[in-house]
């Protein structure tokens, strides 16, 4: 149960950035979700694979300022993918 809401959140911060990639304002979601992202990532810090949230997380902070389709793109498949996966 607890990787499936891990899993929530991934997709989440996909749909988020890719919400945020098209211009619509999602305000408060960004901020929680970074969070929970952020608290996520810090919490199985031993995992290569959170190291590479880590990363997402400063990305979609960064994004706020400063944003590349391609990079969100990439970031966008990763985290759908492995928040589907999390369902399996």
């Amino acid at each position: 149960m607890l990787i499936k809401l891990l899993g929530l959140i991934d997709l989440g911060v996909a749909l988020m950035i890719a919400l945020a990639e098209l211009g619509v304002p999602i305000g408060r979601i960004y901020i929680f979700l970074m969070l929970a992202h952020a608290i996520k990532a810090t919490l199985f810090i031993k995992d290569v694979l959170s190291l590479v949230d880590l990363v997402i997380v400063l990305y979609t902070f960064v994004f706020l300022f400063w944003s590349n389709p391609i990079i969100s793109l990439i970031i966008i498949i990763f985290l759908t993918l492995k928040g589907i996966y999390s369902f399996v």
